[in-house]
């Protein structure tokens, strides 16, 4: 369960609210829950079947605008499931984009296993880690040799 206060949560859904009617008036919402929230995005669920990703910052804006083009090259690269953003939208308050896509089946990744990845690496040397092996690291958390 999310620690947060109740009016607070209830504004930060209504806006959410708000911004998918806006950008997505085909979007019926029957269910909206917030399911995550970290340094960078918040993470919604609507319907039991789409999430969205609401970045927090103007730089992790940014980054978000480059992982829209470069997410779907990645696809021929690794044997895992990407998100296919169907949903690309404009915030009313902020004016940062916000994306949404189809739910991915599979299992998240457990906390304790992020302890891994090269916190002092790059940021293209994190991804990496994350794709050059994925049923490694998800399941044993063995990070790629290659990457040393």
């Amino acid at each position: 369960m999310l620690e947060q206060d109740d009016r607070s949560l209830e504004h930060e859904l209504h806006s959410l609210r708000t911004d998918i009617h806006t950008n997505f008036p085909k979007i019926e919402i029957k269910r909206l829950e917030k399911i995550g929230e970290g340094m960078d995005y918040r993470v919604y669920r609507i319907n039991d079947h789409i999430t969205f990703r609401v970045p927090k910052y103007p730089a992790v804006n940014n980054t978000l605008q480059s992982e829209v083009v470069l997410l779907p090259q990645l696809e021929s690269f690794v044997h895992t499931p990407i998100p296919r953003y169907r949903y690309l939208g404009i915030q009313n308050d902020t004016k940062f984009s916000f994306v949404g896509y189809q739910n991915i089946q599979g299992d998240l990744l457990p906390a304790e296993k992020l302890w891994l990845m090269p916190v002092k690496a790059s940021p293209s040397r994190q991804a990496n880690a994350l794709a050059s092996q994925p049923s490694a690291f998800l399941t044993l958390g063995i990070p790629d040799p290659r990457l040393d």
